[in-house]
């Protein structure tokens, strides 16, 4: 409709990025399309502007194949995990500079998201973000599946039923388990 009458349709006069390059370079941690935007731009000063690449870039993945989409019935599973980021933060006494790791647990369903932070990845940092988890949730979902990073060499994640939801734990049946 608006194209130029010396061009054909379907032709674009800019100089394309590798979008299979873009699509695998967004999945690294912390980038962003406006990253990979400012290495296009410098490397191509009269190349697309921000929103038409980002434009292109979805019509892009449109032509992909779809995504598994997985059904999760409310209140069954949650995922839990380090993030396997360590986060810096400052002893205000001190003014000392320490790192934690990241705890993060999301109900499948609703994508209702919690996260703490724990000193270490040590066995009663594990319990203790559970426990704080299972206070947030209200509750304790039937299954947890812990989503394992690729650097731990497993390809499944584990899923296990809750140590608290086990008949029998003393002091543990106080949180109750939530229901469909």
């Amino acid at each position: 409709m608006f194209a130029r009458a010396s061009t054909r349709a379907g032709q674009r006069h800019r100089v394309e990025p590798d979008w299979a390059l873009v699509a695998r370079e967004l999945k690294r941690p912390a980038m962003s399309l406006q990253i990979l935007w400012d290495e296009y731009r410098a490397s191509h000063p009269d190349g697309y502007g921000y929103s038409r690449f980002c434009d292109l870039f979805r019509e892009f993945e449109h032509r992909l194949s779809p995504v598994m989409r997985q059904h999760h019935v409310a209140g069954e599973k949650a995922f839990v995990d380090y993030s396997g980021k360590r986060v810096p933060i400052v002893d205000p006494r001190t003014g000392e500079i320490g790192e934690v790791e990241l705890f993060v647990g999301v109900l499948g369903a609703s994508n209702l998201t919690f996260a703490t932070l724990t000193a270490t990845q040590k066995l009663h940092d594990w319990i203790g973000a559970h426990v704080r988890l299972f206070v947030f949730l209200g509750g304790v979902p039937i299954r947890l599946r812990r989503v394992l990073r690729r650097a731990q060499g497993r390809r499944r994640p584990a899923v296990h039923p809750p140590l608290v939801a086990r008949p029998g734990r003393r002091g543990l049946h106080a949180v109750r388990q939530l229901r469909r």
